[in-house]
């Protein structure tokens, strides 16, 4: 019988632009899980660059972003490894 893993789902609020907080944030949420066992913790769509609709979406250009360290995630907490890189 395999092994069963747990899995966690996390709901945050993400900051429009604001993509180092967000995945500060993101980073503290995958914490705990793995404090608590999860083995594989889901993460909201656009959960790095947040979710919005607004003239302010069309403004949006790579200059505006801030860009945080590739693998900033799992440096956080080693015993996890990103499968999917955030989108940009």
């Amino acid at each position: 019988m395999p092994e069963p893993v747990t899995v966690a789902a996390v709901q945050m609020h993400a900051r429009p632009r604001c993509v180092v907080e967000n995945l500060a944030k993101a980073a503290g949420f995958i914490g705990d899980a793995a404090a608590r066992g999860a083995r594989l913790v889901a993460l909201p769509e656009l959960f790095n660059v947040g979710y919005f609709v607004g003239p302010e979406l069309f403004e949006l250009r790579p200059c505006h972003v801030e860009r945080p360290d590739p693998g900033m995630l799992s440096a956080r907490h080693p015993g996890i490894s990103e499968r999917c890189p955030p989108s940009f």
